[in-house]
């Protein structure tokens, strides 16, 4: 009788982690796209309030290493997560 319920207790377990994991990823890819989203509403912000070619790259720039910088915090988070 216990070894069926630690059986099922495991299986269980198991379920779970893979839909916590499932979720984790989606998260991730949403947050992602959030991120992309807001650039190119700022790019987008930039080209209506602005007319010269310079102001436009560098707030293209000024975004594009804000969000790389962004994407890298989020890989070593997850990089930690994952080793622990």
């Amino acid at each position: 009788m216990n070894a069926a319920l630690e059986d099922r207790v495991r299986a269980r377990t198991a379920e779970l982690e893979s839909a916590n994991e499932n979720y984790r990823q989606a998260q991730g890819k949403l947050a992602r796209q959030v991120e992309r989203l807001n650039l190119v509403d700022r790019i987008t912000r930039a080209i209506g309030e602005r007319q010269d070619l310079g102001s436009i790259y560098f707030v293209v720039l000024r975004s594009s290493r804000s969000a790389a910088d962004g994407l890298r915090l989020r890989m070593a988070h997850m990089s930690r997560i994952k080793n622990r």
